[in-house]
């Protein structure tokens, strides 16, 4: 009896004790579970957290990028295509035909980085570079050029709204009215022909006023700005900025301040002082602070090497008589040649003498007006490290020096003739001197 019960007996303990550890184990099970739910939880609401936070940043940026890029911000959803899958491929085959130049074989035409040399009068032009957002309906001469590029299906459509995309960089920036004869800009084209032909294919539709001279494949790497040594620039300016009685009318008012002019007429003598005492100075390095905007002295920018500065020999246009100065750098501050021009034409007529001319160039502060722009014409750009190099052994040098001849005779026809016509109508030249001594330079004894 007795080992009956205690058999007994051992056997209810173990059972109670299995029990006991059944259910321990099925409530450790049940806290790791509930754990596990509590992340999840936390986790998923961490999500949705993160998810509107993203929404409300879509929409808040939405509101302030610039059209062209609003696509990629867009929450819309895409309009589904119906009908079948054939004419859905058929869809798409239209979009990458449009996206894209196709051969006759169906391929696309390739991609190759090149430098396009042009010329344009910026006459009714808010200078050179394209602007977007805003300021996107501004006429610019890179929107007439992407627009023709585009046209012809050397950029894509989808690219044109967004240069970048194709590494777009241009030479130098010209301002509102400025020109230029031989300036470039360096992208990656799709070459749907030989160079040759698309420059007749892009000129046929650009303006007779815009003309591309040629196009020159470059290294993959190459900016146009960055590799430039040094830009030349040409002024046209009319000499009776410069003496006393070479006016455009009969008519035309006399100041009083003429007294002080040092020339009567522009002669042979006039034009050796200004170019040895006046435009000779500007050559060298010097700190042009006085000659730009937003600039202190002591700013490393603010120094600027000029390589030449000379006026050449008068000529007629219009019956007008004009000189051309010359005007060679490597790279210039906004402003800074047509102030360079407000102070020889200060110096010529009196107004600034010849140590305050060299004052300029110091810590002490002048304010100087601003000429007249449609003068301005940027000549040429130089890439003369680039042209020695192996790369443009073996792509080809950037200069198109046997267009020269007809570069001239474009810069004669549309440019500088058109310059002398406007001055004739329109007087701009004459007028700007009336505010040159209304708002005279002076030297500001307060900063």
């Amino acid at each position: 009896m007795g080992n009956i019960y205690g058999l007994k007996s051992n056997t209810s303990s173990q059972n109670i004790e299995q029990k006991f550890n059944n259910n321990k184990g099925k409530t450790k099970n049940k806290t790791e579970n509930n754990k596990e739910k509590q992340k999840e939880k936390e986790s998923e609401k961490k999500r949705r957290k993160n998810q509107k936070k993203r929404q409300k940043r879509k929409e808040r940026h939405a509101k302030n990028i610039p059209e062209y890029r609003k696509r990629k911000y867009s929450t819309q959803e895409k309009p589904k295509i119906e009908g079948n899958k054939e004419e859905s491929q058929e869809m798409k085959r239209k979009r990458n035909n449009i996206n894209s130049r196709v051969d006759e074989q169906g391929k696309k035409a390739p991609k190759r980085k090149v430098a396009v040399m042009f010329g344009y009068r910026g006459t009714g032009y808010h200078g050179l570079q394209i602007q977007y957002g805003e300021l996107v309906n501004l006429k610019t001469i890179e929107l007439d050029l992407v627009g023709a590029f585009a046209k012809i299906g050397a950029i894509s459509e989808q690219n044109k709204n967004d240069i970048k995309k194709v590494g777009w960089s241009r030479a130098g920036r010209t301002d509102k009215g400025v020109h230029a004869a031989r300036q470039y800009v360096v992208f990656k084209m799709l070459m749907i022909d030989t160079e040759e032909k698309i420059v007749e294919l892009v000129n046929n539709v650009l303006p007779e006023y815009i003309r591309v001279w040629g196009i020159q494949k470059v290294p993959k790497k190459f900016c146009a700005q960055r590799r430039c040594n040094y830009r030349e620039y040409q002024f046209l300016l009319p000499t009776f900025l410069l003496t006393e009685k070479n006016y455009p009318t009969e008519e035309s008012k006399v100041l009083k301040e003429e007294k002080r002019i040092l020339f009567e007429n522009f002669t042979e003598e006039a034009l050796e002082f200004y170019n040895e005492k006046i435009l000779s100075q500007f050559i060298g390095t010097n700190n042009y602070h006085n000659y730009t905007k937003g600039i202190r002295y002591n700013q490393e920018k603010a120094k600027r090497y000029i390589i030449k500065m000379v006026a050449n020999k008068p000529i007629t246009l219009n019956g007008q008589q004009w000189i051309l100065i010359e005007i060679t750098g490597q790279a210039f501050l906004i402003h800074q040649i047509r102030k360079m021009i407000t102070m020889s034409v200060a110096v010529m007529r009196g107004c600034i003498t010849l140590d305050q001319f060299q004052d300029s160039f110091t810590e002490s502060k002048y304010s100087l007006s601003i000429i007249p722009g449609f003068g301005l014409l940027l000549d040429r750009v130089v890439y003369e490290s680039y042209n020695t190099s192996e790369s443009a052994q073996e792509k080809g040098t950037i200069h198109f020096n046997h267009m020269n001849q007809e570069i001239d005779t474009f810069k004669m026809k549309h440019i500088f003739s058109h310059i002398a016509q406007i001055e004739q109508n329109e007087h701009i030249f004459f007028n700007w001197l009336e505010l040159f001594y209304k708002y005279p330079i002076q030297k500001r004894e307060d900063l």
